[in-house]
């Protein structure tokens, strides 16, 4: 069942893939590349989440990195 849940996710990528591409600007091709790698880590994480979905959040680990910002700046 997974797998299927899989397949919808990769759906959902292409669909907005297609969706946004037209909008992109032809001679902007930084902006297409972080366009893609963005789209890429989000299809990653998905995929890893629907696997794994009782993983750590990282923003556990950022909390005591922003109780020190926090106290830094008083």
């Amino acid at each position: 069942m997974k797998w299927l849940y899989s397949i919808a996710v990769t759906f959902v990528i292409v669909l907005i893939a297609l969706f946004e591409w037209p909008r992109l600007k032809k001679d902007r091709k930084k902006e297409k590349q972080f366009f893609l790698v963005i789209l890429a880590l989000d299809w990653v994480f998905a995929i890893i989440l629907l696997f794994y979905p009782d993983l750590p959040s990282p923003y556990l680990k950022l909390i005591p990195l922003a109780d020190y910002m926090e106290n830094k700046l008083k």
